[in-house]
């Protein structure tokens, strides 16, 4: 993900404002380091994706230090497959 496109830095603005008490916004991780290992080929599986993707934001809980939330976004004016 490409931070200086407007729309993800905007997007990624506002994330922050609403959950920043609880949780931390991670911009563009890699699905391979957010993903446990054990569970990779399953969850891969079920979601459809390649280990060499990224997520464009992960909620990160700053108390319990797990992942919440994934988000990807998808480009306006694009369709999903």
């Amino acid at each position: 993900m490409n931070l200086l496109e407007q729309d993800k830095r905007a997007f990624l603005g506002q994330l922050d404002i609403a959950v920043r008490s609880h949780l931390m916004v991670l911009p563009s991780l890699p699905i391979g380091d957010v993903l446990k290992s054990g569970k990779w080929s399953k969850t891969a599986t079920v979601l459809n994706i390649r280990k060499n993707r990224r997520f464009d934001f992960v909620l990160y809980h700053r108390r319990k230090m797990e992942v919440c939330c994934v988000i990807n976004l998808i480009p306006y004016n694009t369709k999903s497959s």
